[in-house]
């Protein structure tokens, strides 16, 4: 696997192994569970999974929808055992490889294999109006504001119920968490397909809008963190969402936004 981006040190590849081998021995369980998102990705990581063949469990998100087919475009869930030195070497390559990509949601949950990969199928789809949406949770750009801004209380359960923590690296590559409220009852659950109504689709898009404007030189506010330029740009955004105005985001940010 190449990575022709930016790629962590030796002494960073250890030491993010480290904090999450941590939180697996904090919550008492021998593995990690990783959502890889591999949309666009160069090379894909399916290949390596196949070749492994039944020595790890991998699921694929895209189970049971029109996109089924795409495989190596699809958001995959893993399973690392820590005692398996085959799958100690796929979580270095993947952080080598995915290093400064928003491409790794992290969890540590007790649910086994199967029932975790239903519950997160069930999450990466809702509806809208009479739409059937793929919902990017997986995304680490997506995954935070959609927790905080976009998901109502009883949705965000549905994140937080399945896991001890969620984790991902932030725009800054530094490692975020998020607690979870894991409890046994949720393994008698059954969750239907999410509804999401105008605002949230909406703000979904902000998403975008930020992420695309903060590429940008001219909005790319280099005296503040990447989250912090984000959350800038994001919250203009809405603001222009919400407005009378006629013209594209970027007019609006471009005449609200003060760069220092």
């Amino acid at each position: 696997m190449n990575n022709t981006l930016q790629s962590p040190s030796k002494e960073i590849t250890d030491q993010w192994i480290k904090q999450l081998k941590l939180i697996s021995e904090k919550t008492h369980l021998d593995y990690l569970d990783i959502v890889i998102d591999q949309a666009g990705l160069e090379n894909p990581i399916v290949p390596a999974l196949i070749k492994m063949d039944n020595d790890i469990r991998w699921f694929s998100l895209f189970t049971n929808m029109p996109e089924e087919g795409f495989l190596e475009q699809a958001p995959m869930l893993i399973r690392i055992e820590w005692n398996k030195s085959t799958h100690l070497i796929l979580l270095e390559e993947l952080f080598e490889l995915l290093y400064s990509e928003p491409r790794l949601l992290i969890t540590s949950s007790p649910l086994p294999f199967n029932m975790l990969s239903t519950f997160l199928l069930s999450l990466a789809e809702v509806e809208w109006g009479f739409k059937s949406c793929l919902l990017r949770f997986y995304d680490t750009r997506v995954f935070p504001t959609l927790i905080k801004d976009i998901l109502t209380p009883e949705q965000k359960k549905r994140f937080t119920d399945i896991t001890f923590i969620w984790g991902w690296l932030d725009r800054d590559n530094d490692m975020s968490w998020l607690l979870g409220s894991y409890h046994p009852e949720i393994e008698d659950d059954t969750f239907p397909i999410m509804q999401f109504n105008d605002a949230q689709i909406n703000k979904l898009g902000c998403i975008s809008d930020a992420e695309e404007l903060r590429s940008y030189s001219e909005f790319n506010n280099t005296s503040i963190t990447q989250e912090e330029n984000f959350n800038h740009l994001y919250n203009l955004a809405i603001q222009a969402n919400n407005s009378d105005h006629l013209g594209t985001v970027e007019e609006y940010i471009r005449k609200h936004s003060v760069k220092n």
